[in-house]
């Protein structure tokens, strides 16, 4: 490609070339030599030699009395454990919620708000405007209403 005299060709090669020779200049100045700056490590070794696996004990320590549930109960405390002691008497936990029936509930309340959208989305609700003592309130099916009426309330 030639360049005419309003040309700016031979000035962007110019600034091609520096910026070219520039960035080849740029890591060999950013690296220290070996002898004048810090040494390198190696971050992967350092890491393996601070934190070393250490594998689970063969057997397992003991469950806790308190977590069993076979557990056989303690001997009451002595007075020399102090005035923060207190002692409880023994109880028996009769009911027991499962995770099972938070599940049901949950997911009945869950088809419970879609069932509630749909039915919002298709216009059928009881609406309730509320003025002072008088509540005016309208029953409609597809955003028509089909009974209206007002309650006094005192």
């Amino acid at each position: 490609m030639r360049s005419r005299p309003g040309d700016q060709a031979p000035v962007r090669h110019a600034a091609l070339l520096l910026l070219i020779a520039g960035a080849c200049a740029l890591p060999a100045a950013a690296d220290p030599a070996p002898s004048g700056g810090e040494a390198h490590t190696d971050v992967r070794r350092e890491l393996l030699s601070e934190f070393r696996f250490a594998p689970a004990p063969a057997d397992p320590a003991p469950v806790p009395t308190f977590l069993s549930a076979s557990a056989t109960p303690r001997a009451a405390p002595s007075e020399a454990a102090g005035p923060d002691v207190v002692t409880l008497a023994p109880f028996t936990v009769r009911e027991m919620v499962r995770m099972e029936t938070l599940h049901a509930d949950i997911l009945q309340e869950k088809k419970a708000a879609q069932t509630s959208m749909v039915l919002s989305r298709l216009g059928i609700a009881l609406h309730v405007a509320p003025v002072g003592p008088v509540a005016f309130y309208a029953a409609t099916i597809f955003y028509i209403p089909f009974a209206a009426g007002f309650a006094i309330s005192w």
